[in-house]
């Protein structure tokens, strides 16, 4: 399984592209969630604490032997609170 932090802004329609081109490469091995720094990676009322354990939860549920987790930016400072 592939996960792909995206970096500041790079969430909701910003990422659409690049969602698009990903999936057609690994389907549906990616994971793409929205950056924590746009709306759109959060639920309503949601604290950033409470968006990192979903994201872990979400991952998790994939239950794959191997997670490949790409970074890119802002996503990279994420990725060790989850």
């Amino acid at each position: 399984m592939i996960v792909f932090i995206p970096g500041a802004t790079e969430g909701g329609p910003y990422i659409t592209k690049l969602r698009t081109w990903l999936h057609g490469v690994w389907g549906d091995e990616i994971y793409i969630p929205s950056s924590v720094s746009t709306k759109y990676g959060y639920k309503p009322n949601e604290t950033l604490e409470q968006r990192y354990i979903r994201l872990a939860l979400e991952i998790k549920q994939f239950n794959h032997d191997e997670l490949i987790i790409i970074t890119h930016s802002l996503g990279a400072l994420e990725t060790p609170f989850f």
